[in-house]
């Protein structure tokens, strides 16, 4: 059992609402490490290990939240991140994206992540993003009655390549 939990995760978690987090990431260890820091929060969390997996459950999980890694097998975070901002049921989900290669930041954030850590993962940092991506959200990740999420920002395009696909983010 980890010692540090998510800000959220300290207060009263009743039988209420909970925010939907998706954790997509191919290395149990991260799953579960993730898992722990969230599970005690206002989190219902579901898991993925692939960028299809991702999807399909994107569609029948609705998640507010998806923190994703960069490197799957299969369809990669890039695309997957990609393709969830192409979609319009799919926009205004929050994408935090994790990756071990902090050259890959960029794309990343390029591709449509709204924030990105890198590993080995700190884990002040990961619920500082979390608590931040979510705290202006109901649990199907519309404004909350306090207010409104913080404005997406435009994708930014890079001319970095994307190492997996050989493409240009």
């Amino acid at each position: 059992m980890l010692g540090i939990k998510c800000a959220k995760s300290e207060t009263n978690v009743g039988p209420g609402p909970r925010t939907r987090v998706l954790l997509v990431d191919d290395e149990p260890l991260v799953v579960q490490m993730l898992h722990d820091l969230l599970i005690d929060g206002p989190f219902a969390i579901e898991t993925a290990t692939d960028g299809y997996e991702a999807l399909v459950k994107v569609g029948t999980f609705r998640p507010a939240l998806i923190v994703l890694d960069v490197v799957l097998a299969g369809l990669d975070g890039i695309e997957a991140c990609r393709c969830l901002r192409r979609l319009p049921e799919t926009r205004e989900v929050r994408i935090l994206g994790v990756t071990g290669h902090p050259s890959m930041v960029p794309v990343l954030l390029g591709a449509g992540a709204d924030a990105c850590v890198t590993k080995p993962l700190d884990l002040d940092v990961v619920c500082r993003e979390i608590d931040r991506l979510t705290s202006a959200m109901t649990t199907d990740g519309r404004a909350s009655a306090g207010g409104a999420p913080a404005p997406r920002r435009p994708a930014v395009r890079t001319a970095v390549s994307h190492s997996l696909t050989g493409r240009e983010g």
